[in-house]
C-alpha cells in the first residue's frame, strides 16, 4: 500500500505561499456566469463551498477578454470593472477564504480554443499575441480596495 502520509506535509508555492498540505483543487471552467460574462451569486455559493471542504487552495479559471471565450458562461473580467463588478469578486474571493482556504486565480485567454457559439455578439477576434498579455499591467486589472 502506498504511504500517502506527504499529502499532509506544508507545501511551499514558488511565489512564497505556504500551504498547509497537498491537497488542491485544480483550475477549471465553472461556466456560471451570464451573458455579461461577470462574478454572481452561484460563484459566491461554488467558491464559499470549496474554501469549507478543506481544500487549501481554490483555483477559478478568468478570461481577460469576453470576445475569446472559451465556454459559454466564462467568468471574464476586461478593462475597467465597475464598483459592483469589484465588490462580487471581492465577495467571492471572501467566500473562499471564509475557511482559511487559499484563492490563486488562474486569469487567462482562450486564443485558438475560442468558439464561435459562446463568444460575445457571436463574434470573434484573430488570436491575441501573447506578447500583448505578457506586458500588459495586469495589477492595475484587480485595484486594492
Amino acid at each position: 500500500m502506498a504511504d500517502i502520509s506527504r499529502l499532509a506535509q506544508p507545501l511551499t508555492l514558488p511565489c512564497g505561499v505556504t500551504l498547509p498540505n497537498r491537497i488542491v483543487k485544480a483550475a477549471l471552467t465553472e461556466g456560471l456566469s451570464d451573458g455579461t460574462n461577470a462574478a454572481n451569486d452561484r460563484f459566491v455559493t461554488l467558491y464559499r463551498t470549496w474554501g469549507g471542504r478543506g481544500r487549501d487552495a481554490d483555483h477559478g479559471n478568468v478570461l481577460l477578454d469576453r470576445f475569446h471565450l472559451e465556454r459559454g458562461g466564462n467568468l471574464a473580467v476586461e478593462g475597467q470593472q465597475s464598483n459592483a463588478s469589484l465588490d462580487k469578486l471581492a465577495e467571492m474571493a471572501s467566500a473562499a477564504r471564509a475557511h482559511s482556504a487559499r484563492i490563486v486565480v488562474q486569469l487567462n485567454h482562450a486564443g485558438r480554443q475560442t468558439q464561435r457559439q459562446p463568444s460575445t455578439n457571436g463574434r470573434t477576434r484573430r488570436p491575441t499575441s501573447l506578447s500583448r498579455w505578457a506586458t500588459a499591467d495586469l495589477g492595475n486589472l484587480f485595484p486594492q480596495r
